[in-house]
């Protein structure tokens, strides 16, 4: 009798230590799996020298006279060397509505300098008389559709930003189907303005 009833003291000890084993491990087991970020997620970056957590980000911040349209197209005028290379370390195509006689006022080599830093440059010779040109037409709109089907977003410059919203305007009403007022609207939230009156012309509307 007394052997038993040591042997089931001995078990019960036993089973208390394992359990008490279980309860700290579990909250640390749990612990690790919700600090594991999920795709998409910012990654957590624990500073040991400072013994501070921050997140690292890298944000697309849209400069003055940038404007953001359709969530992934910004229409910008002539950008600085700087900020094509900084969209460039974002991974952001490029595209330059220019000719390049425009192009080459900028005071560098866009295209070298997008090139060099490993990015995409496109360019597309676009004047505010050539906007109703079918085969110019075709090229901006093929541009577009790329750009609007990409997951990232895309910057597209000319001297002022006037003839990108021009191209968004069109690209909307000719291809989209979108109504011409609302196409309308939609190039000038991207910078169109002394081209609208050809853009409405194109469209036949007043």
């Amino acid at each position: 009798m007394t052997r038993k009833t040591h042997s089931i003291a001995a078990s019960g000890r036993l089973l208390c230590g394992l359990l008490a084993l279980a309860c700290g491990l579990v909250p640390a087991a749990c612990a690790q799996n919700s600090s594991t970020p999920k795709a998409g997620e910012p990654t957590l970056n624990t500073g040991a020298s400072s013994g501070k957590s921050t997140i690292t980000l890298t944000p697309l911040i849209i400069r003055q006279g940038e404007h953001l349209v359709e969530h992934k197209l910004i229409a910008a005028p002539m950008p600085t060397e700087e900020r094509l290379k900084n969209l460039v370390a974002q991974k952001i195509p490029i595209v330059a509505l220019l000719p390049d006689s425009e192009l080459k006022r900028a005071g560098y080599d866009a295209k070298s300098v997008v090139e060099k830093a490993g990015g995409s440059f496109t360019q597309i010779a676009v004047t505010a008389d050539k906007l109703g040109d079918a085969k110019l037409q075709k090229k901006l709109f093929a541009m577009l559709d790329e750009a609007l089907a990409r997951e990232k977003s895309t910057y597209i410059y000319c001297a002022s930003s006037d003839r990108v919203g021009a191209a968004i305007a069109l690209h909307a009403a000719k291809r989209r189907g979108l109504a011409a007022q609302a196409a309308l609207e939609l190039g000038r939230k991207a910078g169109m303005k002394t081209t609208e009156a050809q853009v409405k012309k194109i469209l036949g509307v007043k």
